[in-house]
């Protein structure tokens, strides 16, 4: 099946990047070789995905693959039995930032443990208060660039300098082979101490949890903190920030010095296009973690992990029209 590009209009060209791009991570996740993917493999994982895309992205998804591929698409989607899209209240993705910026985290930070103090105080007890776990998940996130559920399975690796933090993690994404292999390591040199501390007791406290058998419970409060903190900051914004928006930042932070092979083995990904295409900006970078200080510590990408990363084809592929048998 070969794409027609009889038309130039910018709203058919965006048709053609998106079924483009579609096409490509159909490939890519389905495991199968470009030319393997078959229309009708196509089609299947596009249904396979419908209940996870609202009924606003399903109809561009189909009006640009039908442009893209013809008539014979719609066709042969019609012989199919399509479950519904994701329902307007679950449909939340759009609302959460890919980026944190140094200024906003600042602000984010400071009013969460602010609301630990002053819980701390209500409560008079030990246990670390959900706002403070918040902002340790995010201050940790932006550093390292883990995932909020990577934190489970994150221990600390030996160091040579009692300045450096080598922290050894678990791929979320290896069950399903979409993760460069099943662990990665992130190796931070000369880390502040105050960041550093906050690093380890985020992996310690996480650790804690774990063994209490509640650290489900409070990953579900530490996020409800954030959304609230969200709400009482900046009441009129229609994105909000997230605990995955520092994992965000972090990989926008990398690619100002990093090639997309690195950041990806850095962020635990197979390909180095699903950066470049799902995650937080280039142009989000900063080159700091609070306005104008604290330098962004850059971790050491393991040139070993590297190597088993998907390399990213020409820029100019993303451009070019995909075709399928």
């Amino acid at each position: 099946m070969t794409i027609h590009q009889t038309r130039t209009e910018a709203t058919e060209q965006a048709y053609l990047k998106r079924a483009g791009l579609l096409l490509r991570r159909a490939i890519r996740e389905s495991g199968f070789d470009e030319e393997q993917m078959s229309a009708e493999h196509f089609i299947k994982w596009l249904i396979g995905n419908k209940p996870e895309w609202s009924a606003s992205t399903w109809r561009q998804n189909i009006a640009s693959c039908s442009h893209a591929f013809g008539n014979s698409f719609i066709c042969e989607l019609g012989k199919h039995t399509l479950p519904p899209s994701k329902s307007k209240s679950e449909n939340t993705s759009a609302l959460k930032s890919k980026k944190l910026p140094p200024h906003d985290l600042e602000l984010l930070g400071r009013h969460l443990l602010q609301k630990a103090v002053n819980a701390a105080e209500r409560n008079k007890h030990s246990e670390m208060p959900a706002a403070s776990f918040a902002a340790n998940l995010l201050f940790s996130g932006y550093v390292t660039g883990l995932r909020p559920i990577e934190w489970e399975f994150a221990h600390e690796g030996s160091s040579h300098k009692e300045t450096d933090l080598k922290i050894i993690v678990r791929n979320a994404k290896a069950t399903n082979g979409r993760a460069n292999g099943v662990s990665r390591t992130i190796h931070l040199e000369n880390v502040d101490q105050k960041l550093l501390n906050i690093i380890r007791e985020t992996i310690q406290h996480v650790q804690r949890l774990k063994g209490k058998g509640e650290l489900t419970t409070k990953f579900r409060s530490a996020s409800r903190t954030v959304n609230q903190a969200n709400r009482e900051l900046w009441p009129r914004r229609k994105k909000r920030y997230t605990l995955y928006s520092a994992r965000h930042q972090a990989a926008a932070n990398w690619k100002l010095s990093f090639s997309k092979e690195e950041v990806a083995a850095l962020m635990g990904h197979c390909s180095a296009r699903t950066a470049s295409e799902h995650y937080g900006r280039r142009s989000a970078g900063r080159a700091h973690i609070f306005p104008g200080r604290l330098a962004v510590c850059l971790p050491t990408p393991n040139p070993a992990e590297v190597a088993t990363v998907k390399p990213s084809r020409d820029s100019s592929a993303h451009r070019s029209a995909p075709t399928m048998i």
